[in-house]
């Protein structure tokens, strides 16, 4: 809870869009759109036919922060065609992948986090604050880093077991 920080909220990266997100906040304080609290706890009650290991490891609220690359591969389509087309094209065009090679999707993904980065902060109205960004994308490190050589990055790690178990858990639920 450091207000120091900002960050865009699982919902947000979905609809990546600054006047939804200023729409929605004054449509909810009118009435018009149920509140964070009460939609994420419906969402939460719809997640029943996930896995259980993936609803014990994921908050799934819409509201908080969440990864960064699975919106972006939704809105650019990758689930529904690149799992399709095989092995090679999944990773070929997976941005958290070390063999992505499409420098369109590196760019895109460049763009998009910066697009994001100013977004966040112009919504809380905030140019001193620090963007927080929850993601899974070590191979865009050395390029987001010679974009923001002033930004902190850090990631976590896990043992290789655990992280497979845990994508298994995301690709199954």
């Amino acid at each position: 809870h450091d207000l120091s920080f900002v960050s865009p909220t699982g919902i947000m990266t979905i609809f990546p869009f600054l006047w939804a997100w200023k729409a929605a906040r004054c449509l909810s304080k009118w009435g018009l759109l149920p509140t964070a609290s009460h939609a994420s706890r419906k969402l939460r009650e719809l997640a029943r036919w996930h896995a259980p290991e993936f609803v014990s490891r994921h908050e799934l609220d819409p509201f908080k922060p969440d990864t960064f690359e699975v919106p972006f591969l939704l809105n650019r389509g990758f689930f529904a065609t690149a799992y399709d087309l095989g092995p090679e094209q999944m990773l070929a065009n997976n941005p958290v992948s070390d063999r992505g090679s499409d420098p369109l999707l590196w760019a895109d993904f460049d763009r998009y986090i910066e697009d994001m980065m100013k977004k966040t902060l112009c919504f809380h109205g905030s140019s001193s604050a620090r963007v927080m960004i929850k993601g899974h994308f070590l191979a865009a490190a050395e390029g987001l880093e010679s974009r923001h050589s002033a930004a902190t990055f850090l990631t976590v790690t896990r043992e290789p077991e655990k992280r497979l178990a845990s994508m298994m858990n995301f690709v199954f639920a």
